[in-house]
């Protein structure tokens, strides 16, 4: 828990940052789509991850003659995850908050703001650990994306996609595409893409190159889904020019498998997920108030006990693209 003793859960407000939450999907926000939160009774521990050998090991289903079963041996690695707690504090004096009371509902505008920080932390460390070259091996497109007379993403994102199948034998409709804003422009503006959508869609089908949308492009790749990231931040100190720097970068594109939901068990293949502790934070985000007579205001918390894992051994469920260069 945070260092107030006297916070009180204001599950009213936790309600208005959980309705925020499904309106930051609309703003280009993923890490909830990406590593969906997983809830676990203890701060830290170790849990299973699920490796290549669960998938290519072929076992004789047949029965023996003593009618014994043959008998198999599920393998699994183990990776372990240590929650932190995590959050923010708005505080407003009494004087300030009187005298915009009138105008809006102040503790709903300020856990919407600082819900809106708290995930953008969040969604900065997700994309960190979706896009890290380290641990993901990272595979040259055929030709750069930025070539858009030669380009062929779509022959590119299919050796993915057929990488990925061949070593788990997952239908390629549990795959995603995670692609930057700025690399989804390239891919649209390639000739292999619009030609793409004229065999996909029709000639005179109202599908434009110029205006594709995700969605046309899971179809034409015959995927789950495309998640388009385009969120950025400012880098700059106070009082600072702004800098914006992209939280997902540009330049790489991930093909991946990711859980179907939050609540999906462990059990069911996913690249990532974010633990959250529920015995000190019984969901993503919580808020809680309390009032502070050293300045005379009140303090709104957003805050969650966390930490996001990778849940499949590395580059099993998952296929870095490098847009920009050619192999």
């Amino acid at each position: 828990m945070g260092m107030s003793t006297n916070a009180t859960l204001r599950k009213d407000l936790t309600q208005v940052a959980s309705e925020y939450d499904a309106e930051l999907a609309q703003q280009g926000f993923i890490g909830d789509i990406v590593a969906p939160t997983f809830k676990v009774d203890e701060a830290a521990a170790n849990y299973p991850i699920i490796t290549r050998e669960n998938f290519l090991k072929k076992n004789d289903d047949k029965v023996g003659q003593d009618g014994k079963y043959n008998r198999i041996d599920s393998t699994f690695d183990s990776g372990s995850y240590d929650c932190e707690d995590r959050g923010l504090e708005d505080v407003m004096g009494d004087k300030i908050r009187r005298r915009y009371s009138t105008f809006i509902d102040c503790e709903k505008a300020r856990t919407i703001i600082t819900t809106h920080q708290v995930k953008l932390n969040r969604e900065c460390r997700i994309a960190s650990l979706v896009m890290n070259t380290s641990v993901h091996t990272p595979h040259n497109a055929a030709t750069s994306w930025a070539t858009a007379a030669s380009a062929d993403p779509a022959s590119d994102i299919e050796t993915a996609i057929e990488a990925i199948v061949a070593k788990t034998g997952l239908p390629r409709s549990m795959i995603s595409l995670i692609c930057p804003r700025t690399d989804f422009k390239l891919l649209c503006a390639t000739a292999s893409i619009k030609d793409q959508v004229k065999y996909t869609f029709g000639e005179n089908n109202g599908v434009r190159p110029a205006v594709l949308k995700p969605l046309h492009i899971a179809t034409i790749l015959q995927i789950g889904q495309v998640l388009v990231p385009e969120l950025s931040y400012d880098t700059a100190a106070e009082g600072e020019t702004e800098s914006l720097s992209k939280i997902w970068g540009s330049g790489k594109a991930m093909v991946a498998i990711l859980a179907s939901r939050a609540d999906a068990p462990l059990e069911i293949p996913a690249a990532w997920r974010t633990m959250l502790w529920v015995k000190d934070s019984p969901q993503y985000p919580v808020v809680e108030r309390y009032y502070s007579d050293e300045v005379r205001a009140e303090v709104l918390r957003v805050r969650a006990n966390t930490d996001e894992v990778a849940t499949a051994e590395a580059d099993l469920l998952t296929y870095l693209i490098d847009t920009l260069a050619a192999s």
